[in-house]
Formats: C-alpha cells, sequence, structure tokens
C-alpha cells in the first residue's frame, strides 16, 4: 500500500500483488520524460520494454497511471501519487548499483556515455575499442545527443561536450582545447590556396546546426585582422560526419574544431584553408557527478579518454612541424 497525502485528502492505493522494482523505475523515466518516445531516446530501451511496464503496473495498481493526450502522456492523480515512490526507488536503486561497481577493483559492467554528435564523432569510437579491448567486462552504452543532458537526472557517468557545463554539482574535466578552423577538401574543383574571406565563402558554407557549433563564422588572426564568413548555407545539416562528407566529396566548407579533424588531414580527407584565421578557442570536457570517480570503468573510460587526446595532440604537432 502507498499512502500520500494531498491538498484535497489522502490517496490509498491497494496492491494486488508485489510492483517490480524495475516497473517502477521505468515508469518514473517515463514520467519524468514526459513520454515512452522521449524515454527510449533518454535512455536507449525499447518502447515494448516501457509500455509492458506500464500495462504491469496499472494493472496492478487497478486503474490508469497516464492521460494521453495530443501532446503526451498526462500523470493522473494516481500516477502522481506512485511517482515520488517511483523516484525514491529509482534512486535508491542508482545508488546500490553505483556502490557495487565501485566496489569492483577490475573495471567492468556497464558505463552509460552521453556525446555530442561532433565528440561521438571524432572520440568516442576509438576510446571506445581500446577500453574493450583492454577491459572487456565493460558494457559501454553510448547516446549521441545535440543537448546538454543532465548526468545526474539521467543517470549518466559521463557526458562528452564541448564548452563548460552550468551546472556547480559536476566534475568538469577539461580534455583538450581546441579552435573553430576552415575547412575543404583536397578535390574540391573551386579550390585553389590561396583565398581570401570572400573566395572561400563563395564556395558554400555547409553548417553545422547543434547547439555547440557556431551558425556565423568569426574568425581573426594573430594580427588582429577579422572575417565574418555568414552567407546563406548551401546545406544545414544536424549530424558533423554528414557535413564532413559532404566537403569530403568536394562540395563547400565547414567549419570545424580544428583538433578533431586531424587524422581525416592525414589521411588527405581535409584540407585547412585561410590556416592563419580561427575561430574562438573552446574546450573540450568530460563531466560526470563525483560519486561517478570511484566507478572503475569510469575512472578507465576518462584515462584511455586523455591518454587518446593526448596522442593526437602530439600527431599533429609533429605533422604541423614536418
Amino acid at each position: 500500500m502507498f499512502l500520500r497525502t494531498l491538498s484535497s485528502g489522502v490517496y490509498i492505493m491497494h496492491i494486488s500483488s508485489y510492483l517490480s522494482l524495475d516497473d517502477l523505475r521505468l515508469f518514473y523515466m517515463v514520467s519524468t520524460s514526459g513520454g515512452i518516445s522521449a524515454a527510449c531516446k533518454n535512455y536507449g530501451y525499447s518502447k515494448a520494454r516501457f509500455s509492458r511496464a506500464i500495462v504491469r503496473l496499472e494493472d496492478q495498481c487497478g486503474t490508469v497511471l497516464f492521460n494521453r493526450t495530443h501532446s503526451g502522456l498526462e500523470l493522473t492523480p494516481t500516477g502522481k501519487t506512485l511517482l515520488d515512490n517511483a523516484r525514491l526507488i529509482s534512486e535508491l536503486g542508482s545508488e546500490i548499483e553505483q556502490d557495487l561497481r565501485a566496489a569492483k577493483k577490475e573495471p567492468a559492467g556497464p558505463i552509460r556515455i552521453a556525446a555530442s554528435a561532433t565528440s561521438a564523432r571524432f572520440f568516442v569510437g576509438p576510446v571506445i575499442a581500446r577500453l574493450r579491448d583492454l577491459y572487456p567486462k565493460i558494457q559501454p552504452h553510448i547516446s549521441v545527443t545535440s543537448l546538454g543532458p543532465n548526468p545526474q537526472s539521467e543517470n549518466l557517468d559521463v557526458v562528452l561536450r564541448l564548452g563548460m557545463p552550468n551546472d556547480p554539482n559536476l566534475v568538469a574535466k577539461k580534455i583538450t582545447t581546441t579552435r573553430f578552423k576552415l575547412f575543404t577538401s583536397p578535390v574540391n574543383k573551386h579550390f585553389q590556396a590561396p583565398m581570401n574571406g570572400e573566395q572561400v565563402d563563395a564556395l558554400g558554407r555547409i553548417v553545422i546546426n547543434v547547439q555547440s557549433s557556431p551558425q556565423i563564422w568569426h574568425l581573426t588572426n594573430a594580427e588582429g585582422k577579422s572575417i565574418t564568413l555568414d552567407s546563406k548555407p548551401i546545406a544545414l545539416v544536424e549530424d558533423p560526419v554528414v557535413a564532413t562528407s559532404i566537403v569530403q566529396a568536394g562540395n563547400g566548407v565547414v567549419f570545424l574544431p580544428d583538433f578533431f579533424t586531424a587524422p581525416q588531414i592525414s589521411h588527405g580527407m581535409l584540407q585547412p584553408i585561410l590556416e592563419d584565421y580561427s575561430g574562438e578557442e573552446i574546450s573540450f570536457y568530460a563531466c560526470y557527478p563525483p560519486q561517478r570517480s570511484t566507478v572503475p570503468a569510469v575512472r578507465a573510460f576518462l584515462d584511455i579518454l586523455k591518454e587518446y587526446t593526448e596522442s593526437i595532440v602530439v600527431k599533429s604537432k609533429r605533422e604541423v612541424s614536418s
């Protein structure tokens, strides 16, 4: 039996059998996400898993927990009563899981990572491959998002992002610092070095439409001269992978963090242009709740991420000097 005193009185639910703790946790995810589809996107579980959990809880409670509206799911009075208990159970389950993971000496078990599309494209793949080689018992779960997810509310271990997070309750570990620079393809038939700002703008801007990427490109050089590229994009793309592939095929110019492009430049897939000019400096961070730092799988991931980025920096400097 669950009890909760509300302004209108006390709601009492008679439960026909023991509630599944996992069902309550899934119910909480759906409630805080605003719907099943959003919960699938936030947590990576299937729609069927969420739906079955809600149906089982509604059967046990003897009433519906959500009203289906045109804008999504809305909690009924019974659902609101259950929500606080589900939240406590979800938080307790996360704490228990975290304690168990921290108690293991060998990195193992799940690690939940969220990354921007740019970070995922250039960092996560190589780092996860190395992590799995060294620690095969680790089970990575990767979410790619253009938003800035909250690790604590969404039960994430690490969020990779460009720019310092605003949440003072998170540990923000700076991985590296980079600047946005301009790139095209060596096979672009309209590219001829050297070029000025107007000529580069005429190549056609491929704009990456995500939170961390500028829509108008402001660049300066060491002498303080500035260039602004703000022509109408020839393509507006939600994914840096797609934007980069368009450029690599010989069309347009793209504005990317120079650190991320080192492998593409070394393989002749991208060509820097206006090399004396760059956008603002921006740092790449790994963000996580303080208590996650004791989890062996998280520590292993952060160590390998740092090692990988440092190796890229060294390689880039060697290529520049040569």
